[in-house]
């Protein structure tokens, strides 16, 4: 589906493609916002991504040795960081396609994650039991 730029000059037409037009312009503006938190450390984008994918590594390898909860809170040590129900659907959809992003929502009401939330460590784990780790 081709789109006018401007009104007034229809010969000045792009290229729509749909939804997910900018997922590079907005993986280069979330790398840039990681690298200001940086504090002036020089990291170039492909090392962010590289960082990324050796946390989404690490998270695979020990898929079936931890519980949800441990692997979750493996996260938070490999990130460096509280765990966030944004963090666990990020790395865990990439990590585990296989698991549902519905069940991955769903987890975002661990109390961990959010004090409102009434899903328990145990509830976690039989949650997302049937895609990982082994049970508690």
């Amino acid at each position: 589906m081709w789109t006018s730029t401007c009104r007034s000059a229809p010969r000045k037409a792009r290229r729509d493609h749909g939804p997910d037009r900018n997922w590079h312009h907005r993986l280069v503006r979330r790398a840039r916002a990681a690298r200001a938190a940086l504090d002036g450390v020089d990291v170039t984008l492909s090392e962010l991504i590289n960082w990324h994918r050796a946390v989404i590594a690490a998270l695979r390898s020990e898929k079936r040795k931890l519980t949800p909860v441990e692997l979750a809170e493996l996260l938070g040590r490999l990130t460096g960081r509280r765990v966030s129900d944004r963090s666990i659907v990020f790395y865990f959809a990439r990590a585990f396609p296989e698991i549902p992003l519905a069940v991955l929502r769903e987890s975002a009401l661990w109390t961990r994650v959010d004090d409102r939330g009434d899903l328990s460590d145990e509830g976690f784990n039989e949650l997302l039991h049937p895609w990982l780790g082994r049970p508690s």
